[in-house]
């Protein structure tokens, strides 16, 4: 398999005994128990494989036995498995702190919805905030008002052309419109295979937002593409608004690590 791939896929599975998840190496590809029902979870904390590469939103379980149930351990497992394609899912929080207090260990349980609540809170506040970036990120590519974020490419001819000649030169220049009396020719018949900027990072709104507001992502976005203040209204509204997501984004970022590592702390 490859890291991208099902290294094993237990969806659905219902196990009535047990699952002895001991001594378990998988280097490559992802576990699902995404759905899958056991009675009683027999591991060890080292078997799991790491984060991103676990699916344990509706894995369902009646027991922990012969196995570590103090909250700390326990939490590290489950950010392993809570978390897929950047989404969040609770149930795996609910389901442990269930199975902890129904055996006795009511503190443990505390701890872990006050995790999963913690966690809540953070997703909500970074989706409110990339919800919130997106919208004039949009229209400020729509209305002209981005260029690519380099020097040489500003200065050049290209590039200076189409930014005196054009509406919304960054689309012209990176292939998504053609420029203003263009035709095709033998050797281009379409113009997106032969602008100068074809090969350039291409803008994608929504990875915009990611990495303006999660600052320890970096999918390249900001480092192609910057807005303008001097071509229309939201480019000037997003110039600023980019700083201030960027701020509440590193807070966001800080609280959820503080909440991750344990300096936030609610029993």
């Amino acid at each position: 398999s490859t890291t991208e791939g099902s290294a094993l896929t237990l969806q659905r599975a219902h196990i009535c005994q047990g699952l002895i998840w001991r001594n378990v190496t998988l280097s490559e590809g992802y576990l699902s128990l995404s759905a899958a029902h056991v009675g009683d979870l027999v591991d060890d904390l080292t078997s799991w494989p790491a984060r991103g590469r676990l699916i344990l939103d509706g894995f369902t379980y009646d027991r922990i036995t012969a196995a570590p149930t103090d909250a700390a351990r326990r939490l590290e497992w489950l950010s392993k498995g809570s978390t897929w394609n950047g989404e969040f899912f609770p149930q795996p929080y609910t389901q442990l702190a269930k199975v902890l207090r129904e055996m006795g260990h009511d503190g443990a349980a505390r701890k872990v919805l006050a995790r999963r609540e913690q966690l809540i809170r953070n997703h909500i506040r970074k989706d409110a905030l990339i919800g919130g970036t997106v919208f004039p990120a949009h229209y400020a590519w729509e209305e002209g008002s981005f260029a690519p974020n380099s020097g040489p490419v500003l200065v050049s001819e290209d590039w200076q052309s189409y930014h005196t000649t054009e509406a919304n030169p960054a689309q012209v220049w990176s292939g998504e419109l053609a420029p203003r009396g263009w035709a095709a020719t033998a050797d281009c018949r379409h113009w997106k295979d032969c602008a100068p900027g074809r090969d350039w990072e291409t803008f994608n709104r929504y990875a915009y937002a990611v990495d303006v507001v999660i600052p320890i992502i970096d999918i390249g976005q900001t480092d192609a593409w910057a807005p303008s203040t001097t071509r229309g209204w939201w480019g000037q509204q997003l110039w600023w608004f980019k700083g201030v997501l960027s701020v509440f984004g590193w807070i966001v970022t800080a609280l959820g690590a503080a909440a991750i590592t344990g300096i936030i702390r609610r029993d």
